[in-house]
């Protein structure tokens, strides 16, 4: 019996900042929320699924907490710049996989209720 190949995706749902963002200091100077999902695909199957050992995958838990570190103490105009950070963050953690983020914040703009969104992939 022939299987499809098995594809292996990490995925960050939801990671919840609180960022000094915007593209005045009034706004910078009162830390807003952002919401940052990350996909990392591995181009092969990393060998905790078969090992069960943290030591043979990407460690989510120190992806998080770097992200958290790094970005909750910096100042950014624009949800691109933090993006780009994040994304840099996530491809020194985990150099060989694919990487989608995805950075959005809800902004308050009269007659306006969804959210803005970058993504940014490599």
């Amino acid at each position: 019996m022939n299987h499809p190949k098995k594809e292996a995706v990490l995925k960050i749902y939801g990671l919840h900042l609180q960022v000094h963002l915007g593209c005045t200091e009034d706004e910078r100077n009162v830390k807003q929320a952002v919401t940052v999902n990350i996909e990392m695909h591995f181009e092969n199957l990393p060998a905790a699924v078969n090992s069960d050992k943290l030591t043979d995958t990407i460690c989510f838990d120190g992806i998080i907490r770097k992200v958290q570190d790094i970005i909750c103490t910096k100042q950014y105009n624009l949800i691109e710049h933090m993006g780009n950070n994040i994304f840099e963050i996530v491809k020194k953690e985990a150099p060989d996989v694919f990487v989608r983020i995805i950075v959005s914040k809800a902004p308050k703009i009269e007659g306006f209720s969804g959210i803005a969104a970058f993504e940014l992939v490599g």
